[in-house]
């Protein structure tokens, strides 16, 4: 690929340009009192209603989804007391009615 004079000056110039803008816009900044570096103010972000909604649909199906995932991890934890309970009752059961048949 050739580059030519002609596009380098042009760079440069271009480049040149801008670093001169920003220096100025900088300066005319601390002028007026303003010490930061970057005055442009807060940034805006918009996003088409369809991101919009695509994006909340995301996010409820996400805690749909957690709450989902922690119901049925709480389900089996009582599941399982539920099962060790029943299990320990049983044992009681068979050792009451082992010392009635010993007595």
């Amino acid at each position: 690929m050739i580059i030519t004079d002609y596009r380098v000056k042009s760079v440069l110039r271009t480049y040149t340009r801008q670093l001169q803008k920003s220096k100025l816009a900088r300066m005319d900044d601390e002028k007026q009192g303003d010490n930061s570096t970057t005055s442009y103010g807060p940034e805006k972000v918009t996003i088409s209603e369809e991101a919009r909604r695509r994006l909340v649909m995301e996010q409820i199906a996400k805690q749909a989804m957690e709450k989902v995932s922690n119901l049925s991890s709480e389900e089996k934890t009582e599941k399982e007391e539920g099962d060790s309970e029943r299990l320990v009752n049983a044992e009681g059961e068979r050792g009451v009615g082992q010392s009635e048949r010993t007595q």
